[in-house]
């Protein structure tokens, strides 16, 4: 059922969709996250404390750029504050950033 902004249900009064040229659909595609093989929330927290000796996740996600799936964990010790970023496959650090 559809819902309008009052939140009452309403009707679709119109539909419209548009096809990709191909070098977009080929960019959309791989924009896509591939989940197969995809290392768990879990683990990534745990690999991110323990290269931190310590302290606790506030934050995670998971997201793609430049071709590599990775998780962002961030990590508070104190009043300190790091992003880890994971690859989501092999489970190694790819960077990690400090906020002061």
């Amino acid at each position: 059922m559809n819902y309008n902004s009052m939140g009452e249900p309403g009707k679709v009064i119109s539909k419209q969709s548009e096809m990709l040229y191909q070098d977009d659909q080929a960019d959309a595609e791989g924009d896509r996250l591939n989940l197969n093989k995809v290392i768990s929330p879990s683990k990534a927290v745990a690999i991110a404390i323990h290269d931190r000796n310590g302290g606790y996740a506030s934050e995670l996600k998971l997201d793609k750029d430049n071709g590599t799936t990775y998780w962002e964990v961030q990590v508070h010790q104190g009043k300190q504050q790091v992003d880890i970023k994971i690859d989501a496959y092999e489970g190694h650090i790819l960077e990690t950033e400090h906020d002061d």
